[in-house]
Order: structure tokens, then sequence, then C-alpha cells
């Protein structure tokens, strides 16, 4: 497993019970141009709650399988609504 950090690059579906992404594709700071599958956005970071948005900064970590999960935003807030 690796942790990384990047830049959230869109949101995807399959969309939750709130109708909200739950995954979005991330550009590695270190891997200019590579864009990862779709990772995880774990509920706390989806929709009103987090804001998470493309252009947001995230700590994220992919397994051997190239699945991932987004696990924090990198400015550490909770978006005000």
């Amino acid at each position: 497993m690796e942790v990384n950090k990047g830049v959230v690059t869109q949101l995807a579906g399959p969309n939750d019970r709130n109708g909200d992404p739950s995954r979005a594709n991330v550009m590695p700071k270190s891997a200019d141009g590579v864009i990862t599958r779709p990772l995880t956005i774990p509920w706390w970071l989806r929709g009103r709650m987090g804001m998470l948005k493309p252009g947001d900064e995230v700590a994220y970590a992919v397994f051997e399988d190239a699945t991932g999960v987004i696990l924090s935003r990198m400015d550490g807030e909770r978006p005000e609504d």
C-alpha cells in the first residue's frame, strides 16, 4: 500500500443514497499527467459534509490491486455550507 498526496480531478459515480458521487479520480502531485483509477470517497467527505470537489488537495491510499481510498482533505478543514 502507498499513501500519496494529489489533487481531485473529477468526481464519479456510482452515487450514494443521498445522490452524492462515491468515487473520485486524483492526479498525484509526484506524477504530473497521471490520473488514478476511481478511488472511494468516504461518506464524511461526500456531499455537503465534506464538500470535496475537483481542485481540492487530498491524501489517499492505493493498494496493490490499484484500488484505493481518499483518506483526508489536505487542508484539514470541514467546509461550511
